[in-house]
């Protein structure tokens, strides 16, 4: 599947259960980091902070923190067809 932005990629990833949003708010400072690591560690969603303490911009987290997530942003169907890719992208050489 293409996507047209990142905000296409997110609502895919948003109905398929991969991304969930953190309305509370979160400090940048450690908190952020150590709620991503947790989730991570877990192969839990991809997080998006709307409230970080102290800004106005969302954050988002672990977007690519699982292989089918990557997989899903590649546009392949199955996370066994980004070999081709790894193999592609070990072979090339610069011109």
């Amino acid at each position: 599947m293409a996507y047209r932005d990142l905000r296409d990629f997110m609502a895919q990833l948003e109905q398929l259960g991969e991304l969930k949003r953190v309305q509370a708010e979160v400090s940048p400072h450690l908190e952020m980091t150590a709620l991503c690591d947790r989730t991570l560690r877990a192969g839990g969603p991809a997080l998006l902070f709307e409230k970080p303490t102290g800004h106005h911009i969302p954050v988002l987290g672990n977007l690519f923190g699982t292989t089918r997530r990557v997989a899903l942003g590649m546009g392949v169907k199955d996370v066994s067809e980004l070999r081709q890719f790894g193999h592609v992208l070990a072979t090339l050489k610069e011109p």
